[in-house]
């Protein structure tokens, strides 16, 4: 009971810290920068947001990576559970734990994106 309790502890830890909390990063990331305390020209504004794009981008693709790395090893670290009754984990049910947070990627890049939209709006 106490190395199920650990496994779940483990499960707990890799999706709040690894999973969760990149997704609430994600979601809360600006893609633009927008200086309130100075003005610019066209092709400057451009290049900023050209800049600070390609900078967001690259953080938004380590978070996703870092996303799939944790579901990766809560499925690892579920199917090497010490079992009495060795039961491989369904295939299904891997493939249904890799769409739903899939869903919360998209959910979380699509907040990001319509508060950047939001922000340039105003």
């Amino acid at each position: 009971l106490s190395k199920f309790e650990e496994l779940v502890r483990k499960v707990c830890d890799i999706l709040e810290n690894r999973v969760e909390g990149n997704l609430k990063s994600i979601s809360k990331t600006l893609l633009v920068e927008l200086p309130s305390d100075q003005s610019f020209t066209l092709e400057q504004f451009v290049m900023l947001q050209e800049k600070t794009t390609k900078t967001k981008t690259a953080m938004l693709d380590s978070k996703n990576q870092e996303v799939e790395r944790a579901i990766s090893d809560v499925i690892h670290l579920l199917k090497t559970f010490p079992l009495e009754t060795p039961t491989p984990l369904d295939k299904e049910a891997t493939e249904a734990l890799w769409v739903h947070y899939a869903k919360l990627m998209y959910l979380s890049v699509l907040r990001c994106t319509k508060q950047s939209f939001f922000a340039l709006k105003k």
